[in-house]
């Protein structure tokens, strides 16, 4: 008894002596890697949802939080998806392949036809015109022909007269009346080919003055 006191009382004043008790942790034992994470609450989060969820399947990483300062601003709606007729304002205008002309512009276009209608025309008569030219030609020398041929004949009937026989003066009678006969026709075709040649020479004509007309409004339309 007397000994355990004895003992007690050195271990109490060992005790006093030494001041108060200090405990030392045990060292730490090193944590599993974890993914880095910007901030620790998030890490507490994330591995007690892992822990929690251990018997389900692993959830996916969360991405990590981010504060205000490195959010960037939310695109509101009208920006992210315009409206339709901003997104078509945005895209290049393609011409309509057949443009609408002004009234002017309409009107330059008429008149430009008719001067093309114009001088296709011209172009077209101007071969028919020389033609009917060299026909007239040949019915007027006919004519001419029969004329100079009547007039020898009649100069022979005349002659006929002094010297030659009546059988004779008949003859010559009839020769000069077919004569007279074939005049009249070929001054007849002379006569529809000179009327030909007139309409078509004023058709022509026409065309030339309208090409004319047309042609000084398009030098006024260049110089203005």
């Amino acid at each position: 008894m007397l000994h355990y006191q004895t003992r007690a009382w050195p271990d109490h004043h060992v005790h006093a002596s030494a001041g108060p008790f200090q405990y030392t942790p045990p060292p730490m034992q090193a944590m599993p890697a974890v993914p880095h994470h910007h901030h620790t609450r998030h890490q507490s989060r994330t591995s007690i949802s892992t822990t929690s969820t251990s018997t389900s399947t692993p959830s996916p990483a969360i991405p990590p939080a981010t504060t205000a300062s490195t959010v960037a601003p939310r695109r509101s709606s009208s920006t992210c998806c315009p409206p339709a007729s901003r997104r078509t304002s945005s895209l290049p205008q393609h011409p309509h392949p057949y443009p609408q002309a002004h009234p002017h512009q309409q009107q330059d276009f008429q008149w430009l036809s008719e001067l093309q209608v114009h001088i296709a025309d011209a172009e077209h008569l101007k071969p028919l015109l020389r033609e009917c030219r060299l026909e007239l030609q040949q019915r007027q020398a006919e004519v001419n022909f029969l004329t100079r041929e009547i007039q020898d004949r009649q100069k022979q009937v005349r002659d006929s007269n002094f010297f030659a026989s009546g059988m004779q003066r008949r003859e010559l009678q009839v020769h000069l009346q077919s004569l007279a006969r074939d005049r009249e026709v070929a001054r007849r075709e002379f006569q529809g080919h000179q009327a030909e040649f007139d309409r078509l020479s004023g058709q022509v004509q026409s065309h030339k003055d309208n090409i004319d007309r047309l042609m000084k409004r398009l030098r006024l339309m260049v110089l203005s």
